[in-house]
């Protein structure tokens, strides 16, 4: 098993996590690394805060793409129902294919109230990012190119997180800053509220694909 990590004087360094063993150096990075993602088990992307995203191979140290950017990458994350990766910046959100390093969709931070882009997150198995804004919760369904608005607030930074697998029946559970979102159809509502009535069948999908998640408050 394999561990990477990113560092302020431009390198990454691959770590053999059983015997604690530095295996490799990648240092081909021109400013600090932001953000790694391993994307298989020899797969890297890194990022760094001048916009500059690389692949590696982590076995040979080898790099195998590099896509010059001009604004700082903020995180990168893995879509694996598809093979694609997110890449978040301040001006907006990019997914590409984690093969090819080839463009796939993107969202501008200039389409959401005061340019703000603060945070996104993965669902589970499904073709769809949840971005926060400055004033709302959005699903994007990258593949289908649409959007729907989960929540008209913004409830703050994203985690993501899988039940364990004695509970695999139970749908994926996001968190959210007080709010739990899980990938069934469902109604949106704060606790205390009496829940809204039943959306149709064509509201609680996105083309046809995405399940519109279910909202409600937690302490």
């Amino acid at each position: 098993r394999l561990l990477a990590t990113g560092s302020s004087d431009t390198t990454i360094r691959v770590w053999d996590v059983s015997s604690g063993a530095c295996v490799q150096t990648l240092d081909l990075h021109r400013s600090a690394v932001t953000s790694l993602c391993f994307v298989s088990l020899d797969r890297l992307i890194s990022g760094d805060d001048e916009g500059s995203l690389r692949a590696w191979s982590a076995a040979d140290g080898q790099q195998t793409h590099h896509v010059p950017g001009k604004v700082e990458i903020k995180a990168i994350q893995f879509v694996g129902s598809r093979g694609d990766i997110a890449v978040r910046r301040s001006d907006g959100l990019e997914v590409l294919n984690a093969a090819s390093m080839q463009p796939v969709a993107r969202i501008a931070a200039s389409e959401f109230k005061d340019d703000v882009l603060a945070d996104s997150a993965v669902v589970p198995d499904q073709p769809c990012i949840l971005i926060s804004t400055a004033e709302s919760l959005i699903a994007w369904d990258y593949v289908h190119g649409q959007q729907r608005r989960l929540s008209s607030e913004s409830p703050g930074s994203l985690v993501v997180a899988r039940l364990p697998v004695s509970q695999s029946t139970v749908p994926p559970v996001l968190r959210r800053n007080g709010f739990e979102i899980t990938s069934r159809s469902g109604t949106a509502h704060r606790e205390g509220e009496a829940p809204a009535e039943p959306h149709s069948a064509r509201d609680q999908r996105l083309g046809g694909s995405l399940a519109l998640p279910e909202i409600r408050e937690v302490v």
